[in-house]
C-alpha cells in the first residue's frame, strides 16, 4: 500500500470511530505524524470525550420504501443540516433503512438500531447510521418509522386495522 493510501485509511479509520469529520481527524493525524493512537488520543483531548452525538439535528428527510406493492416502509432520519440531507450517502442511508423496517418489521427503534443490517451481517444498523455520520461529518439519528403489509395486522398487539370505509 503506498503511503498516500496508508494516510488514506488512516484518516477514515479515525472518522468512522470518532464519528468528527473529515478535518478534525486530518489535523489530528497530521499533528500525530500519522500515529493513529496518538491522533485518537487528540481528539479525545480536543473534543473534551464529546463526539458530534452531542449536536441537533434540526434538518433531515422522510425516506420510503415499497417491496412489490405489499410492503411499505416509512423513516424519519435527522441530520445537522440541509446540506448533508441533500447529498448521496445521506439519501442511501435513508433508503437503506426503510429498506430494513420493511424487511425486518422491529418492535421498536431501539431493536431497530440493535438489528443486523440486512446488507452485511457483520455490522448493526446502529453502526451504519454511525459510519454514515462520519462519512457526513454531522450527527445522524433515526426518529420515527412505520411499516404497512397489505392484509397484515397493523400493529404489534395483533389487533386488526379498523375499517375506516367500505366501498
Amino acid at each position: 500500500m503506498s503511503e498516500q493510501n496508508n494516510k488514506t485509511a488512516l484518516v477514515r479509520r479515525l472518522r468512522e470511530e470518532t464519528g468528527l469529520g473529515l478535518r478534525d481527524a486530518l489535523t489530528a493525524l497530521q499533528d500525530a505524524d500519522f500515529a493513529y493512537e496518538k491522533a485518537l488520543a487528540l481528539l479525545k483531548e480536543r473534543s473534551g470525550g464529546r463526539v458530534r452525538s452531542n449536536r441537533a439535528t434540526g434538518s433531515g428527510k422522510v425516506a420510503a420504501y415499497t417491496h412489490n406493492g405489499r410492503i411499505a416502509a416509512v423513516v424519519e432520519v435527522h441530520c445537522e443540516t440541509d446540506f448533508v440531507a441533500k447529498t448521496t450517502e445521506f439519501d442511501t442511508l435513508c433508503r437503506e433503512l426503510a429498506m430494513q423496517v420493511a424487511s425486518m418489521d422491529p418492535a421498536s427503534l431501539e431493536a431497530l438500531l440493535a438489528q443486523d443490517y440486512i446488507r452485511d451481517s457483520r455490522i448493526t444498523v446502529s453502526e451504519l447510521v454511525k459510519r454514515t455520520a462520519a462519512l457526513c461529518g454531522e450527527n445522524i439519528r433515526v426518529g420515527r418509522f412505520s411499516r404497512l403489509a397489505l392484509n397484515e395486522y397493523v400493529s404489534h398487539d395483533q389487533q386488526p386495522a379498523p375499517v375506516l370505509a367500505q366501498g
